[in-house]
């Protein structure tokens, strides 16, 4: 599917349950470079994933229960989501996520641009973190002025506050 750039508007609203098919269809698309390499059949993908999904979800549920979860609509379809968790300390992105067929047109950096109004309006950093081998999303993050403040395992965690991003930035 080919879209030009400039015709894809989005809006947010919240998950219902009846997103649950989609959240995992697209929590889905984060694995398949792992299941491909560990050769899962299609029953084992299934399992994986929903596995994976339903951990991730308690997770976030548990932890974060204050958090706003949205879906990323277009033409009232859903093609991603936006889970974030505002404290007095931090707005931490837990999950920017879109379809694979709809990155690279800016919606991602839009809603990141929004986080840091939010920011400079509230002076509280926005934090999240990726996945050491997603080069597309380290190299958006970092091309907006994130920066590193800490490492690890499969991960870095990133920051991006206006007085540290404007010295990171060109």
């Amino acid at each position: 599917m080919a879209f030009d750039k400039k015709t894809i508007s989005f809006d947010l609203r919240p998950v219902t349950a009846a997103d649950d098919e989609f959240l995992l269809k697209l929590y889905g698309t984060t694995r398949e470079d792992e299941m491909n390499a560990a050769g899962f059949s299609p029953e084992q993908r299934e399992q994986f994933v929903k596995m994976q999904f339903t951990a991730q979800k308690n997770h976030y549920e548990n932890f974060f229960p204050n958090s706003i979860h949205r879906i990323i609509t277009t033409d009232g379809k859903p093609i991603g989501r936006e889970y974030v968790f505002r404290s007095e300390i931090e707005i931490l992105v837990l999950d920017l996520l879109l379809l694979p067929e709809f990155c690279g047109f800016g919606i991602g950096t839009t809603l990141l641009e929004k986080f840091f109004d939010e920011s400079r309006r509230t002076k509280i950093p926005v934090r999240l973190h990726a996945d050491k081998g997603n080069e597309r999303a380290l190299n958006l993050y970092l091309r907006l002025g994130f920066y590193q403040i800490e490492e690890l395992d499969f991960y870095y965690f990133l920051e991006w506050s206006e007085e540290k991003s404007e010295k990171v930035e060109k």
